[in-house]
């Protein structure tokens, strides 16, 4: 039997060395990790935020109204004939009195000269008449005539005095009518429009312009269920107009019935015009119906207050974990509700509302636009 060399038994004892402390080395390396641990710990969850701010939250009704004068007027004409002038134009403004539109009738002006004549004449006729009776009742004191004749004498002459005061009211008549050929402004105020145009031929009660006066308001048609949230006179309002500007009002009267296919009621609300405005009749506003209002309270996204039986609360973000705030909700007009608490304009609230929050949850606050320089 052939004996193994020494030096290649060393080898092998060498190699088997090797092999068995290895494997205990990978052996001790196993046992000293538990199963399924992380090989790193696990990041705080990314949460989302929203500032607090300090102010006031309103809920409130909007619409669009126009402004008009408190008083409105058509300026009818009251005889037939042509349009002859309108001496003020759209816009300008006029003092009580001032001529607002002529109308040239010619047949009111024969009319007129017609029965001016007739009075004439029967003026000349009751003046004959009453002379001869005043002769024939001398004839019968001197029984030359007889008293039936002095009677009919006596008559002819108050017949003609009366035709002599016909004929006088209906000279005034014609002189009235006369006098409805001009227009002129029951009030001071401003010409709005013209409806008809000079050289046209108008009638009697066809509008020729409309009147108004310098006292304004705002116009709103507001639907049915609009004004039953709480639209009422003397409410609160906030008017927007064209250029920019802001005015404070309050509902001055709401129209008893709602009508149209809209089933809208008109509200009035009163109006100052300061000077330099820009704005005027027929301009349209936006009109905000301030139905309730809370003031000097902190004003953050109703998706991060938590209501529950026990009260409400919020979370908000401070040193890398969340703190739970008590707070007491006053107002909601989605998306924000007005509330009190103790929190300042530093806090940010935390909006999230699928995770479960718990006060001091180690929170990473993923950034947003406000938050971004």
């Amino acid at each position: 039997m052939r004996r193994t060399p020494r030096f290649v038994l060393k080898m092998m004892f060498a190699s088997t060395c090797l092999l068995l402390g290895t494997g205990l080395l990978l052996s001790e390396a196993g046992c000293s990790k538990s199963p399924g641990a992380p090989d790193t710990m696990e990041p705080p969850p990314s949460v989302r935020s929203a500032p607090v701010r300090a102010g006031s939250l309103k809920r409130r009704v909007r619409s669009i109204g126009t402004i008009h004068s408190v008083e409105e007027i058509r300026i009818l004409a009251r005889l037939s004939g042509k349009l002859g002038t309108l001496p003020i134009p759209e816009g300008g403004a006029v003092a009580r009195g001032d001529l607002l539109a002529e109308i040239a009738s010619p047949e009111t002006g024969a009319r007129q000269e017609r029965v001016y004549q007739e009075r004439g004449r029967a003026e000349i006729e009751a003046a004959f008449l009453c002379r001869q009776a005043d002769q024939d009742e001398a004839l019968g004191r001197a029984q030359a005539i007889t008293m039936q004749k002095v009677d009919a004498s006596r008559e002819a002459c108050r017949a003609a005095g009366k035709a002599v005061a016909a004929a006088g009211a209906s000279l005034q008549e014609q002189s009235i009518l006369a006098g409805n050929k001009r227009e002129r402004a029951p009030f001071p105020g401003i010409v709005l429009r013209w409806v008809a145009q000079p050289g046209e031929n108008v009638m009697p009660g066809q509008p020729l312009l409309w009147l108004g006066g310098h006292d304004l308001e705002v116009r709103v048609q507001v639907p049915e269920n609009d004004l039953v949230k709480g639209i009422v006179p003397n409410l609160p309002v906030e008017l927007l107009f064209p250029d920019g500007t802001r005015q404070h009002g309050t509902v001055r009267t709401i129209s008893p019935e709602s009508v149209g296919p809209a089933r809208t009621a008109e509200v009035r609300i009163s109006l100052k015009k300061p000077a330099g405005a820009t704005w005027g009749h027929g301009m349209s506003v936006e009109v905000d119906f301030v139905l309730e209002e809370t003031a000097r309270v902190w004003i953050v996204p109703s998706v991060a207050v938590h209501t529950s039986d026990a009260g409400s609360h919020v979370f908000i973000v401070s040193r890398g974990a969340l703190v739970r705030r008590e707070v007491f909700p006053k107002l909601t007009v989605p998306p924000e509700t007005a509330l009190t608490g103790r929190l300042t304009e530093m806090d940010r609230v935390v909006t999230d509302r699928h995770l479960q929050l718990h006060d001091g949850l180690p929170v990473w606050v993923a950034p947003s636009a406000e938050m971004t320089p």
